[in-house]
């Protein structure tokens, strides 16, 4: 399950694996190849998720002990590599400390140079941050539990339609972020 350079943690880290499903069920329902757009994620911690976009296409060059006995492919054979047509990325998140994991963790992907840091918290409308982006995707592992005291709002979901007009909306979140108060 560990396929990245993904080296360093923030708190809460995801597996790339549950990533990577993620970004799978989006692309059914939304090409990102239709016109150039941002991927965000408001709640970035090391930045797993970034990390699986830059990957997603890329070929796994790591070795497994089975291709020691079988003949997986000729030598002069190469696997095409894709990449995401984001024309840009924003990592975000409230604590400077994971912030500086995710700079870390990204410093030697394709990506790193079109990724604006951002250190906010974006569980508040903050209209600068609808100036800045247009229409992208948001995909997200959404903060829960003692690190934020269970002080998300209820209209979480809302607030980021509103600051970052996405076009697809992608949330991890726990199971009280998905029932209404009666």
């Amino acid at each position: 399950y560990k396929r990245s350079n993904h080296k360093l943690n923030a708190e809460a880290p995801m597996r790339e694996t549950i990533a990577h499903w993620g970004m799978n069920r989006m692309l059914e329902l939304v090409s990102p190849w239709e016109k150039p757009l941002t991927f965000v994620d408001p709640f970035c911690g090391s930045g797993t998720l970034l990390l699986e976009t830059a990957q997603f296409f890329q070929p796994n060059k790591r070795p497994f002990a089975f291709e020691s006995s079988v003949k997986v492919k000729e030598k002069n054979q190469t696997v095409k590599e894709q990449a995401f047509p984001f024309v840009k990325y924003q990592a975000m998140d409230i604590s400077s400390e994971a912030l500086d994991v995710c700079k870390k963790n990204l410093k030697s992907t394709s990506i790193f140079s079109k990724t604006l840091f951002k250190e906010t918290d974006s569980s508040v409308v903050n209209k600068d941050l609808s100036a800045e982006n247009g229409a992208g995707w948001v995909y997200s592992n959404l903060p829960y539990g003692k690190r934020v005291n269970n002080q998300l709002p209820e209209n979480l979901t809302e607030i980021l339609y509103q600051n970052h007009n996405p076009k697809i909306m992608g949330l991890y979140y726990p199971e009280k972020l998905t029932h209404s108060k009666a």
